[in-house]
């Protein structure tokens, strides 16, 4: 057995289940922006997501750098530090991605929904259909009444204001959807 091998694995792990936790438990007790004038709330992903893919999109590629100007790799070693360069940024480039381009701006109005991945549009209450909690991917789901969908990860710090808002505006019947996600939450369902 290779116990240094084995312990670094542990040890790997211990950390990657620590960062997650830390994650969500940062998630579960953060607010959102308020704008004082208008009280309208914006949602966004947290310091650490976002810090966390920045790391692996430019650190990761960074500390190879360092450490192959350190210890020069061997001649056979080529391709496996070009992997190592591509690797991680084309592992942590969506996270990016999505970390820094998700809003959702809370108001009496509406929501304002901004998608990395399905562009922006304004929702008035009245334009919002259901919301809805997938279980296995954990995010609420904003349907439109035209079918047009916007997604909510659990990790967006203060869901527990977003729902509060979703809660005076809508009826009790858009939200019967969204049990298992005040559930996940520890928040209590309407009613």
């Amino acid at each position: 057995m290779n116990w240094p091998q084995i312990i670094g694995h542990h040890v790997a792990a211990v950390v990657t289940l620590a960062f997650m936790g830390l994650v969500l438990w940062a998630s579960l007790r953060g607010k959102p922006l308020t704008d004082p004038y208008t009280n309208a709330m914006l949602f966004r992903h947290g310091i650490l997501i976002r810090g966390f893919a920045l790391l692996g999109t430019f650190g990761a590629p960074l500390a190879i750098t360092v450490i192959a100007i350190l210890r020069p790799p061997q001649p056979g070693d080529f391709w496996a530090v070009c992997f190592l360069y591509a690797l991680f940024p084309a592992i942590t480039a969506p996270l990016l991605w999505e970390s820094m381009r998700f809003a959702l701006k809370v108001s009496p109005e509406g929501l304002d929904c901004r998608s990395p991945w399905r562009g922006a549009r304004f929702l008035t209450w009245d334009d919002i259909k259901e919301i809805s909690y997938s279980e296995a991917w954990r995010w609420f789901v904003v349907r439109a009444v035209d079918g047009w969908k916007f997604r909510v990860p659990l990790l967006i710090p203060g869901l527990g204001y977003w729902l509060e808002q979703c809660e005076r505006y809508l009826p009790k019947s858009a939200l019967a959807r969204a049990k298992t996600g005040y559930e996940a939450l520890g928040r209590q369902f309407p009613g």
